[in-house]
């Protein structure tokens, strides 16, 4: 509990990538359980439009701490709102000698473009971004984001400092941590996208979903998802230093296999409640292959519970 709310005081930023509620619900409970430890520590949301919008409404039922809310297209790097189309994959499925050159979508996505609020319609791009850029200047953050292939109002973001790191992003060991910067770019849901990967060229961490395994590809596409290959064809493209992947599908507990190119310093899987300083992303990978022996058999104790549960309808039947 003391460290749970250590974690929550320290908090100052929440980032929604969309509006799908497995994304955004949890968002209230930490709005409520902070408020009780420190009623007026600032808090910033930036999130799409209808997640505010739903928060509102969820006011009406619970009272809702302060905070303050930054619509996540207003930090887009694109000049004009994406226009209305399917999103297409120009990329093919993996196979066994990949490409370090991937070809990556650039179609736009579905309508990401949100509807401001009227009391903001006099106010121009240029001044809003002006005036964010100076507002999270001040915590000594850089964000930009950038609509990305999911659903409506889906958006990744690239959060980089170019001045003293915070003690959790550093150690002692770390040369010259008083002029170090870094860039760590977030992908949320999202098939490859090529403005993704210009955005975030040269991150020092590129976390990206892998929902689903390489022979499921064709289902990736349809579910705007991602395979587990491509957030590595992609951080090749950006020429990231580390590969964090998340998202993986709940269906079948296992470690997912692949190789790790030389283009990257390394390659980690991410858990729930999962927690790693910059300065230690080296000491990821080595637990790769402890997990891979704790959970091999997992996958075929599901699907032997499975069956099993399926007898037992049809015995009952």
């Amino acid at each position: 509990a003391e460290e749970l709310s250590f974690k929550l005081l320290r908090t100052r930023i929440i980032f929604v990538s969309h509006p799908h509620a497995d994304h955004h619900l949890g968002v209230v409970r930490i709005l409520l359980e902070r408020a009780k430890l420190s009623p007026t520590l600032p808090l910033t949301l930036v999130a799409p439009l209808p997640v505010q919008l739903w928060l509102k409404e969820y006011n009406f039922f619970e009272s809702l701490p302060s905070y303050t809310f930054v619509n996540v297209h207003d930090l887009s790097i694109s000049s004009s709102p994406p226009v209305n189309s399917t999103p297409t994959s120009s990329s093919s499925p993996p196979s066994s000698s990949p490409s370090p050159s991937p070809v990556l979508p650039t179609s736009p996505p579905v309508d990401n473009t949100p509807t401001f609020p009227p009391t903001f319609a006099t106010v121009s791009r240029d001044q809003k971004r002006q005036e964010l850029s100076e507002y999270f200047g001040e915590m000594g953050l850089s964000l930009a984001t950038c609509p990305v292939v999911h659903c409506p109002h889906s958006y990744a973001v690239v959060i980089s400092s170019s001045r003293t790191c915070a003690p959790s992003l550093q150690g002692p060991s770390s040369p010259s941590t008083s002029e170090k910067s870094w860039k760590v770019v977030f992908s949320g849901d999202t098939r490859p996208y090529q403005e993704l990967v210009n955005l975030g060229k040269s991150a020092d961490l590129l976390i990206h979903e892998a929902t689903f395994e390489d022979e499921l590809y064709e289902e990736a596409i349809a579910r705007n998802h991602s395979t587990t290959f491509e957030p590595v064809q992609s951080a090749i493209a950006m020429d990231a230093r580390f590969l964090m992947m998340n998202h993986f599908s709940q269906r079948y507990p296992k470690i997912p296999l692949f190789d790790v190119p030389k283009e990257l310093d390394g390659v980690g899987l991410a858990f729930d409640l999962m927690s790693v300083r910059l300065d230690h992303l080296k000491r990821v990978p080595p637990l790769m292959n402890p997990l891979r022996v704790l959970l091999v058999d997992a996958p075929a104790k599901v699907k032997e519970e499975e069956e099993e549960e399926k007898k037992g309808k049809e015995t009952a039947g």
